[in-house]
This record gives C-alpha cells, structure tokens and sequence, in this order.
C-alpha cells in the first residue's frame, strides 16, 4: 500500500513538473505579447526618448527603473531556448533511448515548419489585401519598431521566405518573431548531437559544460540556452532538506535572475547604450556586446527558482498559466499580425474621438481576445496537427 501511495505522488509530481513548464512558456509567450505592444504604442519606455512618450513621466519612470525585466524581450526569447532544451533532452535523460533521438531528430522540422508555413501564409493574404494598417498608426506613435512590420507583396519573395529563408535563415520581413525560428531549429538539433555525443559517458555534463564553454566563446549566446536547458536536468532532483534553507536559495535565484534577466536588450532599431537606465552604471562596450549571454544567464536561474520552489510550481501550474502554456507556440506566431492589422485599425479610428492612451485601451484589450481566440483554433488545427503529421511522416518513411 506505501509503495503505491508513493508511485501515485510520483506521478503527480511529474505531472505538475510538465504543467508548470508549460505555465512559464504561457507566461514568456504573453510577455512577448506585451513587450511588442509596448514597443508599438510606448516607445519611449524602451528608448526613453521623452518626445516619444505618451504617457507622460510614466513611461520615461519605467524606462529607469529596475521593473524593465518585465519587459526584456530578448529575456524571454531565451526561457523559451532554455525550455526546449530541457524539454527535448528530458525524456533522453529518463529512458537513454537512442531511438527517441532518431525519431525527434526526423519529427522537428515538420513540426515547426507547419504553423510557421501557415502563419507566413495569413501574414501574405493580410498584406495583399492591404489590411495591415502599422505605417499608418506608427505616425501617431512615434513608433520605428511598428513601421518596421512590413513585407515585399512579390509572390517571388513570399515563396522564397515559405520555402527556406524564414526556417533556414530566420528571415522575419513578414512576421518580426521568426528570427527564432532558424534557431530553435538548430538549437534543437544541437541538444540532440550533443545527447547522442554523450550517451555512453560517465560525466556527461562535463561535456555539456565544454560545449557551452565553447559556444559563450563564440558569442553563440541563444544556443547557450539550449545546452542550460539540457543542464536543468541536473538539477531536477536536487533537494533542500531545511525550509527556511531553501526559501533562502529561491530568493537568492530569483533576484539575481530579475537582475541579470533585465539587462537591457539593445534592439537593432534603438540606439545602442544603457545611459539613463536602472543598469545605467554598467554602461560598458563589453557587457553591451554580451547582454546576450547575461539574459541568458538570468534566464536559467529565473527557471531554477522556480524548479526549486513548490510555491512557484503551484503558481505556474493554474489552468490561466496552462492555458496560456497551450497555445503559446501560436500565439507566439500571430501575434503581431493582429498587431499590425486589427489593433492598429481600431486604435486609428478611434484616437480623434477618444485620444491616445484610451484608444490603445480600445484596441488593446479585444485585440487580447482576439489573440487568445486565433491561437486557440491554430493551436487545435494546426499546432496539434503538426504533431500528428510529424510522427505520421516518421513511422511511415524512417521507423523500422
């Protein structure tokens, strides 16, 4: 009966350790969301130009204080890498089947390629049809980021970033978030070379830590993520026997992750330095050069804390968080075509009569919903889907 009673709480603990996994990739799915909201309608909490601000000292206030972690983009582009490494690497650990690699290995293209392909296919109908109206709100914004969001109307081109360039080389001219799209194709075959490199050997994780060594080195700071992310592995069953000990330790973790996780990402389109803000004393070339791998890093013990506290792990397993974790993948992808197409169309029907920061609340918030209702049919009909076909393609052309 006591063995029963203790295979039963193993399993549910196992099953809260997947929910709350994908509770953290629901959460840095919609803070993407966000950050890409903010960037289109308060520029200046990202660039803290004052003559871009719209809301008054607010934004400029938020630009300096130490609360920007909440929206790093690049923060939670990297839990995502660190994720799929650990997620990919994790049923390797457990079973050593190198059957799992091979079918992994043949399984992921299909099953990234799917949801992007029909999500370049929507973002191409919406710009033929001249629905994306971002050039024109960007005026009223002041936001580069948000003119940034357009593609070439040549079927040429279209095909082109179909076939190869969006999965191969992460061209995102048509959807801004595909530049991860080649890397988590990589970094996928990465964590698995690296599991098959390694499946005979005794002290595996020091050549995980060669391998990180290596690519830090080489300022390969998003495949860094996926080889912390086969690390977390380590880590899973690491316990603290006393309380307050452990308590101590998730603190500890999580501030230096806020922190570390928090340094500014210097966008492509913003101007390169760190002046002005909360991490303003560590305005060196070098650290600048590196914020890669510092949100990275911060990344990797946001996540650790969270693997080390049951706290944390309750919180990201609610059916919010959940759900959220679901439909990540897709809302991910969709995102910013309602951005450019719905959310900037209400807002520019609606500013003469409501003014600035009460049309983004109009636009804003069934563009939410709307988000949500789209990622939610993707996700069922065509995420899932490319789940489906993926195995399918593998059983009938590469199993024995």
């Amino acid at each position: 009966m006591t063995n029963e009673i203790l295979h039963i709480s193993e399993t549910i603990k196992k099953s809260k350790k997947v929910i709350y996994i994908e509770g953290i990739r629901g959460m840095a799915a919609f803070m993407v969301v966000i950050h890409h909201y903010l960037l289109a309608f308060y520029p200046a909490q990202a660039s803290g130009v004052a003559s871009n601000a719209h809301f008054g000292s607010l934004e400029l206030f938020y630009h300096k204080s130490p609360f920007i972690f909440l929206t790093n983009g690049q923060l939670f582009v990297y839990i995502f890498f660190i994720l799929s490494g650990y997620v990919l690497s994790k049923k390797f650990f457990r079973e050593k089947n190198m059957d799992y690699l091979v079918s992994a290995s043949v399984r992921r293209f299909p099953r990234l390629y799917i949801p992007v392909a029909f999500a370049l296919i929507l973002a191409y109908i919406v710009l033929k049809l001249s629905l994306n109206f971002n050039l024109e709100a960007s005026v009223i914004t002041k936001s580069v980021w948000l003119a940034s969001l357009e593609g070439n109307p040549s079927v040429f081109h279209f095909l082109a970033k179909l076939l190869f360039r969006a999965m191969f080389l992460g061209d995102n001219s048509y959807i801004t978030v595909l530049w991860t799209i080649s890397i988590e194709l990589y970094g996928s075959f990465l964590v698995f070379s690296a599991l098959a490199l390694t499946r005979n050997l005794k002290n595996s994780w020091f050549i995980f830590i060669a391998i990180f060594i290596v690519l830090a080195l080489s300022q390969k700071f998003e495949y860094c993520a996926f080889i912390l992310g086969i690390i977390l592995n380590y880590t899973d069953d690491f316990e603290v026997k006393k309380i307050l000990h452990k308590r101590f330790i998730v603190a500890i973790l999580l501030i230096a992750g806020i922190f570390l996780g928090g340094f500014p990402h210097i966008h492509p389109l913003s101007t390169p330095t760190i002046t002005g803000t909360f991490y303003g004393f560590l305005n060196y070339a070098l650290l600048i050069k590196v914020s890669g791998f510092i949100n990275a890093a911060g990344a990797f013990l946001l996540i650790l804390a969270i693997q080390q506290s049951p706290n944390l792990q309750r919180f990201f397993s609610s059916k919010a968080l959940a759900f959220l974790g679901n439909i990540s993948f897709s809302m991910y992808l969709i995102h910013a075509i309602v951005i450019r197409t719905f959310t900037c169309f209400v807002f520019i029907k609606t500013f003469s009569t409501f003014g600035y920061n009460v049309s983004f609340l109009v636009a804003f918030i069934p563009s939410i919903i709307l988000i949500f209702f789209l990622s939610y049919y993707m996700t069922n009909y065509v995420d899932k889907k490319s789940l489906d076909i993926s195995q399918s393609v593998y059983k009938r052309y590469f199993s024995k």
